[in-house]
């Protein structure tokens, strides 16, 4: 079966974005950045971008594309002893995968409680631990299973199937959605947290340099392990999207876009986060700096607690707090199913496996169509043989469905041609001579170079019988003969 390609390139670098903006960007980068120096850190992030993001972004994108296949295959194909390095970041990835999504069913959860936002009655950390988590008394008493998030847990991974269901194809569609939705939710929020009372204390704190840190060399490690996690760097995601490209992509250019589209989300989350952040030590008297909630209690805590004392009543507390948490849910969202991808992507390329069984009226309609392929083929050799022209594409086409595949031709001439390619690319083997010409089995048609997939080439320039090296006058046999390695 032919390996699934990308619709186009936006479509491409849309996934690409959505797999690396994610709940990171949203609330990890802001609590880094102001950890590390506020405005200085932005300096050694985007020293960590252009040295060791955008860079090996590209690299993995390469390999994916080089090799078509998931990293543990590509790692392999590059060199075997290599595979299990693949295989690592494989089984990186299903770690990930295994918290990410219970991540995402608490964000669901959220969205749900949004409608009558329980934090504005009473104190966020008691609606997130109590609520929700239904955390027990300490870790020897295990307490029981939070129904709420067990049934999000179960909306979540179907959600993450839904995405994925027909590979690329089917997350194309998604990312179309999920890539643009937060930006506008993201946007709305910055929008309502710049005018809030105290906000320009909170942007102060998040934008003033203490260039200080620029000397501590963990400032520096934060800002290369944000840049690791951010761009979902040696997880395998990029590998496996990259597998999905066409050989004559592009990676250079859309690492670029990737990275830098990453950076400018991540900077922007800030100003909702810090903007909101001052509103609140503003109305509870308490400074920024004092604040202990960062990371994940920073959305689920402080942010809520925020959102329930902001101006505007009820209706605009639910408005907005619909808002935030559908942005963290669409930021989730991309990034869960682009883990899955890889780790799905790994395990097909490994075993061959279908990632969709098809129907029985599907099966009947590819037998349908593989023997009318059939048929075509045998005309199509039958037209090579009488009139010794044809566009060798749409034999390559037809053929790669159901190879191997005997042909007979019985033009020597031909034949050479195509001897000058396999000699040393496994491209046919050939049988003996029969009656009506040569027997051959085309074993890797893919390898064809480009002039024979995408040109058509009139073969009766070459005087039959006579040594095609006397015929390097003809453009088109000159080019073949001198690429063709």
């Amino acid at each position: 079966m032919a390996r699934q390609q990308w619709s186009s390139r936006q479509t491409f670098i849309m996934a690409a974005i959505g797999s690396a903006v994610g709940l990171g960007n949203a609330w990890r980068f802001p609590g880094i950045a102001y950890q590390n120096g506020g405005g200085a850190f932005l300096i050694p992030y985007f020293v960590a971008l252009l040295t060791a993001g955008i860079p090996l972004l590209a690299l993995e994108l390469s390999i994916g594309k080089r090799f078509q296949s998931g990293a543990p295959g590509a790692l392999a194909k590059l060199n075997k002893k290599f595979e299990w390095i693949g295989w690592w970041g494989v089984v990186t990835a299903f770690c990930i995968c295994a918290y990410y999504s219970v991540v995402l069913a608490w964000v669901i959860d959220y969205v749900g409680l949004s409608f009558r936002s329980p934090w504005m009655e009473k104190a966020a950390a008691d609606v997130f631990t109590g609520d929700v988590l239904q955390v027990s008394s300490g870790m020897f008493d295990l307490g029981g299973f939070s129904p709420i998030v067990v049934i999000a847990l179960v909306i979540g991974w179907f959600c993450m199937w839904y995405c994925i269901r027909h590979g690329v194809t089917s997350v194309g569609k998604i990312v179309k959605y999920t890539v643009i939705l937060p930006v506008i939710l993201l946007v709305i929020l910055i929008a309502r947290a710049v005018t809030l009372p105290g906000a320009m204390d909170g942007l102060s704190y998040y934008l003033t340099p203490d260039w200080s840190k620029l000397l501590d060399v963990n400032v520096w490690a934060a800002a290369y392990g944000q840049i690791f996690f951010s761009l979902s760097i040696l997880f395998s995601i990029m590998i496996a999207y990259g597998s999905y490209l066409s050989k004559d992509a592009e990676v250079t250019k859309d690492a670029m876009i990737i990275g830098f589209a990453d950076a400018a989300i991540s900077f922007l989350s800030g100003f909702a986060a810090f903007g909101t952040l001052g509103y609140l030590a503003q109305i509870s008297g308490v400074a920024i700096s004092d604040m202990s909630h960062t990371g994940i209690m920073l959305a689920f805590v402080t942010y809520p607690e925020a959102l329930g004392q902001m101006p505007g009543g009820s209706l605009g507390v639910i408005l907005f707090s619909l808002v935030f948490f559908l942005m963290l849910f669409t930021l989730a969202i991309d990034s869960a199913f682009s883990i899955m991808e890889a780790i799905i992507t790994a395990v097909v390329d490994k075993f061959g496996w279908n990632k969709e069984k098809p129907t029985f009226e599907e099966s009947l309609r590819e037998e349908e169509i593989s023997r009318n392929k059939k048929e075509q083929v045998v005309k199509l050799v039958k037209t090579l043989n009488e009139v010794k022209k044809i566009k060798v594409k749409e034999l390559v086409d037809l053929i790669e469905s159901f190879q191997p595949i005997e042909l007979e031709i019985n033009d020597r001439t031909i034949l050479a041609a195509f001897d000058k390619y396999s000699a040393k690319k496994n491209v046919y083997t050939r049988g003996n001579s029969t009656q009506k010409g040569f027997t051959f089995k085309i074993n890797n048609i893919k390898e064809l170079p480009s002039f024979i997939k995408n040109s058509s080439y009139d073969y009766s320039k070459l005087e039959k019988g006579k040594d095609t090296k006397q015929h390097k006058g003809v453009k088109e046999w000159h080019y073949f003969k001198n690429n063709v390695q």
